[in-house]
């Protein structure tokens, strides 16, 4: 993360061009009320940063955008980051301690997703009594108490009260459910905070990219949309795993990885298993809806939810330009925590690819959603 008026950002932006430069690594633009103002005046130097980072985004999806004005509020530090992934703010030694909650399974019994807010957020409070070694963590994390309880399946939530993914953000009733779930989350952690004698958590609520959490069952991630109805999913294996041999025979594409040695790329046609449930016209998949509607989604769900930031993937065409999401970035920028924005394969061996109905349809070893198996009623403990 630099800063945007370091001497040396634009460097910085440009620094990630070449694919094969810092592959590894994240990177990502700080801005601040500063910043705002700054572009409000019409200074040059915050507009041609402003500039840069969008036409980076189109580009590759280099950089992000970290805005620290509003992850401020709240904070009773200046001295903070992002967590890799973008859903928590934290101070030098601060771990995180992030839980979710799966909308997809609730649908609309708000009754039984705020019991599972309200169990999430006791349980998070109480693991932030787990050992830790080192006196530094142990000072900031018995001094804030900062938790995250997070939600995944909000794409099956919206389609569970008749909304497709584009109209949640301008419904009231949505706003107003996420607000009462956000107020459990908070009542629950501070009263079972004040129970144990410890500080209330300065922070109560985020929004991760759940990753396995949400694959296991088979549902959306945190809140994205679904990325498409039908797609390749490439997946890493160890070179010499022996389920590469069941890959083989089911017919996926097999190849070398091209950043990693003895590593072997699986690609697996799938489908997304949300078409098991809900009628396919609910469901938009992102190449379906515009930045401003993504973005437009993360901003309601800062606003109704989040107390902590959000993680979240804007994904565009080869079709959109820098200049109209230098527009999408300076009209929402002030309302998140963080933005991203991933040109789809704008790298080679992309996690996903979209593909159509019919060449799933064709593909051999095509697959039915994601969902572990033996997690699709629930995960056994092993």
């Amino acid at each position: 993360i630099k800063h945007w008026a370091d001497h040396d950002i634009l460097d910085f932006i440009s620094c990630k061009a070449d694919p094969a430069d810092h592959w590894s690594s994240n990177i990502s633009v700080s801005v601040d009320s500063a910043f705002f103002a700054a572009l409000d005046a019409g200074v040059p130097h915050a507009r041609v940063v402003l500039e840069e980072v969008a036409t980076g985004m189109a580009v590759n999806g280099e950089p992000g955008l970290v805005n620290m004005a509003l992850a401020q509020v709240g904070e009773t530090s200046t001295d903070l980051v992002p967590n890799p992934c973008g859903e928590i703010f934290l101070e030098p030694f601060e771990p995180c301690c992030l839980g979710h909650v799966n909308l997809a399974h609730y649908g609309n019994d708000l009754r039984g997703t705020a019991e599972a807010v309200r169990l999430m957020a006791r349980f998070l409070v109480r693991a932030t009594f787990a050992a830790i070694d080192d006196p530094r963590q142990r000072e900031v994390v018995d001094r804030n108490r900062r938790i995250g309880v997070g939600l995944t399946g909000f794409t099956e939530w919206g389609a569970a009260h008749g909304f497709r993914y584009s109209q949640i953000a301008d419904s009231e009733i949505m706003g107003a459910k996420l607000g009462v779930l956000k107020k459990e989350a908070v009542r629950a952690a501070d009263q079972y905070a004040a129970a144990l004698g410890i500080p209330s958590p300065i922070k109560h609520t985020c929004v991760a990219p759940t990753g396995t959490v949400s694959t296991l069952p088979g549902v959306t991630s945190g809140i994205q949309s679904v990325f498409s109805r039908y797609f390749i999913r490439r997946v890493r294996f160890a070179a010499d795993d022996p389920l590469l041999e069941e890959h083989a025979a089911a017919g996926h594409h097999i190849e070398d990885d091209l950043h990693a040695a003895h590593t072997k790329v699986v690609s697996i046609p799938c489908r997304d298993s949300i078409l098991d449930r809900f009628d396919e016209h609910l469901i938009e998949q992102a190449d379906e809806l515009s930045p401003a509607d993504m973005i437009r989604t993360q901003a309601f769900v800062q606003k109704w939810w989040a107390d902590n930031a959000i993680s979240y993937t804007v994904n565009v065409g080869e079709d959109v330009s820098a200049s109209y999401l230098m527009e999408v970035l300076e009209h929402f920028l002030p309302q998140v925590k963080g933005m991203t924005v991933f040109p789809e394969m704008s790298r080679p061996q992309s996690p996903y690819e979209r593909i159509t109905k019919a060449a799933y349809e064709m593909a051999a070893g095509a697959e039915t959603g994601q969902a572990m198996d033996e997690c699709v009623n629930g995960c056994p403990v092993r």
